[in-house]
């Protein structure tokens, strides 16, 4: 049977709200729960990406969960997702369980497709989407601990304003290259005092021991000041 997509808003506390139509979905739940943990607890726990605290707390960050690998089912979704953020301020994560979660070049594929939409419907400088993956892998990286820095639970593609992207760089010098490298020495020195583990599980979101928790807030102090 078709399952049809999921969507969560905001409140002001970072709380989401199930459409009704969802309310029961239990499994949708606990995806979106996932995913609003790693949020919190990593791209944002983790300052990974310096601007992703505001949409949140401004309410204007939108979750969907869409299930199955159709890709005409998916492409359309997220068009349609791009042609409603385009009008409104914030940014929309379409989450994809069933999209290749073990496979990223099949993934990558989609996202490539996606690419084309922006282009297609003349999106490009006005919008782009990032992409997340359980097997991230940036090219020639192996099995390095940087490929962190873009996985997530799920296969995800994160819809963003090239506007609001060009202020937030902008307010860090604007070289957004700061932030990836910046990301990759936290997570080299995370991986070298806590362990590979370790570091696997706080930069997914997952929940650690205090003694672990400590310890990461310690490193991201001594980041902070070099």
């Amino acid at each position: 049977m078709k399952r049809e997509s999921r969507h969560c808003h905001f409140s002001t506390t970072g709380d989401y709200i199930l459409s009704e139509s969802s309310s029961s979905d239990e499994e949708d739940r606990l995806i979106l729960e996932k995913s609003l943990d790693w949020l919190k607890r990593s791209v944002i726990g983790l300052n990974l990406c310096p601007f992703a605290e505001k949409p949140l707390m401004k309410q204007r960050l939108s979750m969907e969960v869409v299930h199955g690998s159709d890709q005409v089912e998916i492409l359309a979704r997220v068009l349609s997702e791009c042609l409603r953020r385009q009008k409104r301020k914030g940014t929309s994560l379409i989450i994809c369980p069933d999209l290749f979660p073990q496979n990223f070049l099949a993934f990558l594929e989609i996202t490539q497709m996606v690419e084309g939409l922006l282009d297609d419907w003349e999106l490009e400088g006005v919008l782009q989407v990032a992409h997340f993956h359980p097997k991230f892998e940036f090219d020639g990286s192996g099995d390095s601990i940087d490929n962190y820095t873009n996985r997530a639970p799920y296969p995800i593609l994160h819809i963003l304003r090239e506007e609001e992207v060009s202020v937030a760089v902008q307010s860090i010098s604007g070289d957004a290259s700061k932030v990836w490298k910046r990301n990759v020495r936290l997570l080299e020195t995370l991986e070298e005092q806590i362990g590979r583990s370790a570091t696997e599980q706080v930069a997914q979101g997952e929940f650690v021991d205090q003694d672990i928790q400590n310890q990461v807030q310690e490193i991201l102090k001594d980041l902070k000041k070099t």
